[in-house]
């Protein structure tokens, strides 16, 4: 049903907007573990639904755009979050948060590995993991059980990054 139909991506895109929308009110604030994990649930399921679409029929364009509106609402609703209850607020959907789009960075070397010319994942990959980024890179940024200071996780994980980009490269060096 999903697959390359545009018009059935945008509906799909403003299901989920209103379901934000709704989720959030009347306060426009979510203030308890129980609101942040369920919201985290739903996001995981859409998530989910853009996998299964990919895997089904690789390099869809719409099923990686949804994805990536996915993760910029899951980090502008957080943000939002904070912004109206204050900084205290922001520790319980903090780690859901971090872990989600940790996950989701995680995700992408593998695909890539397997699905090489798959430019629109690729693409995505580097949007989470600007919002990962500039997620720990926050002033009182939560990187999740490490102990290093945010400046030196992002360090590491760019450096993560680049290693296994160097990987791929060297063993796909004469494709495309």
């Amino acid at each position: 049903m999903l697959k390359n139909r545009p018009s059935s991506w945008a509906y799909r895109k403003w299901i989920f907007g209103r379901f934000i929308d709704q989720f959030s009110k009347p306060h426009g604030v979510i203030d308890t573990e129980h609101q942040w994990t369920e919201l985290f649930e739903r996001i995981k399921e859409e998530v989910r639904v853009c996998i299964s679409v990919a895997e089904h029929f690789p390099k869809n364009y719409y099923s990686w755009t949804h994805r990536n509106f996915v993760s910029r609402l899951a980090y502008q609703t957080w943000s939002t979050n904070v912004l109206n209850a204050g900084t205290g607020a922001s520790n319980s959907g903090s780690h859901l948060l971090f872990n989600f789009l940790e996950d989701e960075v995680n995700r992408i070397e593998p695909w890539l590995m397997n699905h090489v010319s798959d430019h629109s994942a690729a693409h995505y990959g580097a949007e989470v993991l600007g919002l990962l980024l500039t997620f720990g890179l926050r002033d009182d940024g939560y990187t999740g059980d490490t102990s290093l200071p945010a400046q030196e996780w992002g360090l590491a994980l760019i450096g993560n990054i680049l290693a296994s980009s160097r990987t791929a490269f060297e063993h796909f060096q004469f494709h495309e």
